[in-house]
């Protein structure tokens, strides 16, 4: 695929599956691509479409588990059968790869999701690496299927519904009528060095729909640039690199998607 004078190449490996399966993971991921290429220039990625994916889709982000950034070679997005034909959710796994690309592998791999031993969700209370993490790859795959130069923003958050990826909603504008500031008002303290995937995939998308916000690019810059954080600092450490930038950003558009819209600066 060609796109703005770069050529961007991924390649696919099926076992089992029809070639329908394939152009779905292929025009997922190719579109999104197209929208959201974070200033990477030349990249190729590892898709897989198989059965041997088990039952979720997943990014694997050291196939060797040697903890060397090997390159692409050393990574794999696995789209399992029952998700084959969900744009939004090829594309979130999309994310993880891109994320992890802009980012490095130690800075990616400080992710610890399952806070307390449950299975994490998108409303569910964890270290705000995960919730970091994961609100990204939402944001990603939010960004590739609607349009940043508008507000408004709609995600099918697979097991769940139609999300609405900026403010609360009612049905049936929405599936599903999740509150802004999600962990603060539906969920007990404490706060500190904790997030929620919802409240920081709107934050994301807030950072780059503001008027004084930030493009691709420039988010990219911004959550590279920032110093390494652990699970409990990344808010921390992303305001620290948010106040280096200075205003407008930092005094209008972080402000507001950090605290006054949703709520993850703690």
């Amino acid at each position: 695929m060609a796109y703005d004078g770069q050529t961007y190449t991924l390649a696919f490996q099926a076992s089992g599956t029809l070639g329908h399966e394939r152009f779905n993971a292929l025009a997922a991921t190719t579109h999104a691509q197209w929208n959201n290429n974070f200033g990477l220039g030349l990249k190729w990625y590892y898709v897989r479409t198989t059965s041997s994916a088990g039952g979720s889709s997943f990014y694997d982000k050291d196939i060797d588990n040697d903890g060397v950034d090997d390159g692409h070679s050393d990574q794999r997005i696995n789209i399992a059968p029952n998700t084959q034909f969900k744009k939004f959710l090829i594309d979130h796994e999309m994310g993880h790869a891109v994320h992890h690309d802009f980012m490095g592998l130690a800075k990616y791999s400080v992710r610890n999701c399952g806070y307390g031993g449950s299975s994490y969700t998108d409303i569910s209370k964890e270290y705000q690496s995960c919730a970091f993490n994961e609100g990204f790859a939402h944001f990603y795959a939010s960004a590739a299927w609607n349009d940043v130069t508008e507000s408004d923003c709609y995600m099918d958050s697979i097991g769940v519904g139609l999300v609405d990826c900026e403010i609360k909603r009612t049905p049936p504008q929405a599936e599903v009528d999740w509150a802004v500031r999600y962990m603060e008002t539906q969920l007990s303290a404490p706060f500190g060095g904790y997030g929620v995937k919802l409240d920081w995939w709107r934050m994301f998308w807030d950072v780059r729909t503001d008027y004084y916000g930030l493009d691709f690019e420039e988010m990219a810059d911004w959550m590279s640039s920032a110093d390494t954080w652990t699970d409990t600092t990344v808010y921390d450490e992303l305001e620290a690199e948010a106040s280096q930038i200075g205003n407008p950003f930092y005094g209008s558009s972080w402000t507001a998607a950090s605290d006054t819209s949703n709520g993850i600066n703690y």
